[in-house]
């Protein structure tokens, strides 16, 4: 048996034996793996069986009732209980079988777009069983939504012959936007961004309908130590950008935006 290696962006490794070649990718495997409609699985690289993922892996998704809102992220977990070697991919598509969302890598896991697809898959796979990373729901309500994964068992042996490849689908609805009230709505779209280095903090936050836009920042004794009008604003998405150099002490804030006659609030730490 002779093994060979190539160093590029997949880490594919190349065993012959017997006039039989496999193909294993310790990280980073090929696009369009997950199982998908459309697209291969692992079996297309390795020559083990495919199992359903149902019962043997684990997979965890952060969004009460397995609902995602629009323009919110969301902690998805995946995992196997044992296993020496194991590897994954995943993407999310609609109805449609568009990409929906995207991915932020987590501890040993990867991103990758191709065909229009965004994809999360290991990066390192020998003694690792479990992965965790975040998915970026989509801006707007793109319905109900189908995550697809292919997770490959291997036994680490040098042959792919004795790997388990165990496909997954799991759902994703949207949450009823009827049932969340305009407070919500404002409050889950309010981020603030605190660069102490550049003594900047960006405010992100969505406005509904026109509306007057008022910033106030409160010490931890209730103290209120700055107020801004940030303006009459339109519909939509906003971003203003604050100077922070004023505030004299280092400290804890409360950082809250007065929109019309909402109050939505953040805590940061200021320095």
């Amino acid at each position: 048996m002779g093994f060979s290696y190539f160093d590029k962006e997949e880490n594919m490794s190349k065993y012959h034996n017997d006039g039989i070649e496999g193909v294993m990718y310790s990280n980073n495997p090929p696009d369009g793996k997950t199982g998908a409609p459309g697209e291969g699985n692992c079996t297309d690289c390795h020559t083990g069986s495919t199992q359903s993922a149902a019962g043997t892996i684990t997979y965890a998704f952060s969004g009460a009732n397995n609902e995602y809102t629009p323009g919110q992220s969301y902690t998805i977990d995946l995992s196997i209980a044992s296993g020496p070697k194991n590897g994954f991919q995943l993407t999310i598509l609609d109805a449609s079988d568009n990409a929906a969302g995207t991915f932020n890598a987590g501890t040993n896991s990867a991103t990758a777009s191709a065909g229009g697809k965004e994809y999360i898959e290991q990066s390192s796979s020998t003694g690792i069983t479990d992965w965790s990373f975040t998915w970026n729901a989509p801006s707007t309500d793109m319905g109900a939504l189908t995550v697809y994964y292919a997770f490959n068992a291997t036994d680490n042996g040098g042959s792919t012959g004795s790997d388990v490849v165990y496909l997954g689908q799991e759902s994703i609805g949207v949450v009823d936007n009827a049932s969340i009230t305009a407070h919500e709505k404002l409050d889950a779209a309010y981020n603030v961004v605190v660069n102490n280095d550049a003594s900047v903090m960006n405010l992100q936050y969505s406005t509904i309908d026109q509306s007057d836009v008022t910033l106030n920042v409160i010490d931890m004794s209730g103290k209120l130590v700055y107020r801004e009008f940030l303006g009459s604003k339109s519909q939509g998405n906003q971003n203003d950008e604050v100077d922070i150099s004023q505030f004299n002490h280092s400290g804890i804030y409360f950082v809250s935006l007065l929109i019309d006659n909402y109050a939505i609030n953040r805590k940061v730490f200021l320095k």
